[in-house]
C-alpha cells in the first residue's frame, strides 16, 4: 500500500497561504486563508457598530470602529472607520430604533452625500421624515479596504 501526499511550495506539507490578491480575487483554491487575513475576503463585514445616540452618544460594541460624534443635528452620527475602505464606493446596511413597544417607522440611511474611505455620516428619521435620535442604531460596512 503507497500513500501520495501532495506538498505545497513551503513543502509543509500542505497547502500555501493565500495572498491579499487572491483572496480578493477569489482566484486560487489550492491555498487556505488564515484568520488574520480573513478581513480580506469579498463578502467579510469589514466594520460593525451598535450604538445609542441619545444623550451622550456612545459605542456600546465595535469592530474596526475608531470612534463616533454627534453629527450636530437630532438623529445624526459622524462614524470614524479605522482601516479605510479603499474608495467612498461601499455598502452600509444596518437598522435603528427607539426601544419601545410603538415605535413610529425609523428609516436610517447615510446622509447625503456623506460617505468617504474613512468615514460615514448617519441619520435616522421618522416616518414622516422628522431627524430623530434613536435609543439603538446598529451598522455593517462591506467593501475594499486600502
Amino acid at each position: 500500500m503507497s500513500i501520495n501526499i501532495q506538498r505545497g511550495a513551503g513543502g509543509g506539507g500542505g497547502p500555501d497561504q493565500a495572498n491579499q490578491a487572491a483572496i480578493e480575487g477569489e482566484t486560487n483554491e489550492d491555498t487556505y486563508i488564515p484568520p488574520d487575513m480573513l478581513k480580506y475576503g469579498p463578502g467579510v463585514c469589514k466594520a460593525w457598530i451598535q450604538f445609542e445616540q441619545i444623550g451622550t452618544q456612545s459605542v456600546l460594541a465595535s469592530y474596526n470602529i475608531t470612534s463616533i460624534s454627534d453629527g450636530g443635528a437630532n438623529g445624526r452620527t459622524d462614524i470614524t472607520i479605522a482601516t479605510d475602505f479603499s474608495s467612498a464606493a461601499y455598502c452600509v446596511v444596518g437598522g435603528a430604533g427607539k426601544g419601545g413597544d410603538t415605535d413610529a417607522r425609523l428609516v436610517m440611511a447615510p446622509a447625503g452625500g456623506a460617505v468617504a474611505a474613512g468615514v460615514v455620516d448617519i441619520q435616522c428619521r421618522e416616518e414622516s421624515g422628522t431627524l430623530v435620535d434613536v435609543q439603538y442604531v446598529s451598522l455593517a460596512m462591506f467593501g475594499d479596504q486600502a
